[in-house]
């Protein structure tokens, strides 16, 4: 029995997780996208780099007003404080691995050639994402590069880092170092000109209804309420959400009270009532139909670990 996993964010929707330990800020993730609340890690974004390789399934990758649909085999690599989310595809297992790291462990001492000639460029001009895909699909797609040659070595560069992570050796740290610059290196190499990393003025006003849906999803929230945080139009408000997170308003708003709803569940011992008028439901009958429909498990059943196999 395992209970539905989480995404920790803040008011804007930036994730909130420590990484590996001081010094050396890299954790290992390996883990089943079904076990998420919606069967889906929502949207968000972080201030370390990540890579992502897809074991098992099918999966719906979306950033930037694009979706993109990774196969077994395929992987990314993400820039820092770029938005992106995944959801399953089809009935099976989406298992995967990744590593989300700190780029000092690849740029070391600030103001080394590492850190100068390399990162900081990779960081304010590289790629938002690399997607690693084995065939030509992603081919002229944004982020995906021309260079197929580098994929291969690039996968192979994160299974030696996830793998000497995982083992710990006495000095596994230099290898991982060296495997992540490998990785970084490839990526450089492979960006093109119209892959820059911009951070229009949609993305911010996005982030500044993630921000308020925060402070105020215990509240009745209307489209329109969203719109005027923004300064934008419903209609508008409406297609930020379908371009930069594929869902509507109302859907992520719903996905943001069960995610918090079910951190209570585990966190407290607040009463279904309780729970339901502090996440914004309108009576505890309807939070609990939702939360079943959502999760395949009661909010009594989630609270007592009684959710599936």
């Amino acid at each position: 029995m395992k209970e539905k996993l989480t995404i920790p964010v803040n008011r804007e929707g930036k994730e909130l997780l420590t990484r590996g330990r001081v010094g050396f800020a890299l954790e290992l993730y390996q883990r089943n996208i079904r076990d998420y609340i919606g069967e889906e890690i929502p949207p968000h974004w972080h201030g370390e780099l990540e890579v992502f390789v897809l074991d098992e399934g099918k999966v719906k990758l979306t950033l930037l007003g694009r979706e993109y649909e990774l196969v077994a085999g395929d992987a990314y690599f993400l820039n820092a404080n770029v938005m992106h989310g995944l959801v399953c595809v089809g009935d099976g297992d989406c298992r995967y691995r990744s590593m989300v790291f700190e780029a000092e462990i690849v740029a070391g001492a600030p103001g080394s050639v590492f850190d100068l000639e390399y990162v900081q460029p990779y960081l304010t001009e590289g790629m938002p994402v690399w997607v690693l895909a084995r065939s030509n699909r992603f081919v002229d797609e944004i982020g995906a590069g021309r260079d197929q040659r580098n994929i291969v070595p690039a996968i192979e560069a994160f299974d030696q880092a996830f793998k000497a992570t995982r083992e710990r050796a006495f000095g596994y740290e230099f290898e991982v170092r060296h495997a992540l610059s490998r990785l970084l290196l490839s990526a450089s190499k492979s960006k093109t000109g119209s892959a820059r990393r911009v951070v229009t003025v949609q993305e911010m006003r996005l982030k500044e209804m993630l921000s308020w849906i925060q402070e105020h999803y215990s509240e009745a929230i209307q489209v329109i309420d969203l719109a005027a945080v923004a300064g934008i139009s419903v209609r508008e408000c409406q297609r930020y959400f379908a371009k930069f997170l594929q869902q509507s308003p109302s859907k992520y708003l719903m996905n943001f009270r069960l995610r918090a709803a079910a951190d209570l569940l585990m966190t407290t011992d607040w009463t279904m009532t309780e729970i339901s008028l502090a996440c914004g439901f309108k009576s505890s009958s309807y939070f609990a139909k939702i939360f079943r429909e959502r999760t395949g498990a009661s909010p009594r059943e989630y609270r007592r670990g009684n959710i599936g196999d």
